[in-house]
């Protein structure tokens, strides 16, 4: 496998961005979409300390993309274990990355693994997508081809934009599998919204579809 698509594997590990809101995270939600990061920060901070998983994956959050706060790591990782002990599948999956990418603490590909796998036991799209990714590249886990494309095909299914970009990718280079320029651009027109689900492509949009996917992942095979 080329550097360049190796490297294109590895920018579809997602961190997730946001979970769904109860109401005791709301009032902070609302501040946060007011653009008032501090204000959100000091609401989730008080029902973090009280024991929400889902004010604890919030408060990483802010320490991880530095809103509301500077980014800090360490407190981001801290936070985020602790929602992730709680079963939390974002705090989990962002955990995971943490991890992986070795950001507050020693990279672990095998401790990426691990809570993504927990989170992807939850049916996580995300955890899903990216543990998928660990498995196409043996990366913390024994290389699995068959595994890695049922877990991103579970992750796409979700509409997970970068499952369904990743097995374009899979089926156009040929990655464990005879390359299929088909399911290439039908997975590469599910990530751009342009096709129904299960729908076959006419002629046209497939030949349409395959000049797309020629631009834009022709470097995987450089």
């Amino acid at each position: 496998m080329t550097h360049a698509l190796r490297s294109r594997l590895f920018s579809a590990l997602t961190l997730v961005l946001c979970c769904s809101c109860a109401s005791s995270t709301h009032k902070g939600w609302e501040s946060y979409g007011n653009g008032d990061h501090q204000a959100a920060l000091a609401q989730w901070l008080p029902d973090a300390y009280a024991g929400s998983a889902q004010a604890q994956f919030l408060v990483g959050l802010a320490y991880d993309t530095g809103d509301g706060v500077g980014v800090d790591e360490p407190q981001a990782l801290l936070w985020y274990r602790l929602a992730a002990e709680q079963g939390n599948p974002a705090a989990q999956t962002n955990l995971g990355l943490m991890h992986f990418l070795g950001r507050g603490t020693q990279k672990s590909d095998s401790e990426a693994a691990r809570w993504y796998a927990l989170a992807a036991d939850q049916g996580f799209a995300a955890a899903q997508s990216n543990l998928g990714v660990l498995y196409l590249l043996g990366l913390g886990v024994e290389p699995d081809g068959p595994r890695a494309r049922l877990l991103l095909r579970r992750a796409a299914e979700q509409s997970n934009l970068k499952a369904q970009r990743t097995l374009a990718t899979i089926y156009y280079a040929g990655i464990g599998v005879e390359p299929d320029r088909e399911q290439a651009a039908q997975w590469f027109l599910r990530a751009t919204g342009r096709t129904p689900r299960h729908e076959r492509l006419s002629q046209a949009a497939y030949d349409s579809c395959l000049e797309l996917v020629d631009r834009t992942l022709a470097d995987a095979r450089r």
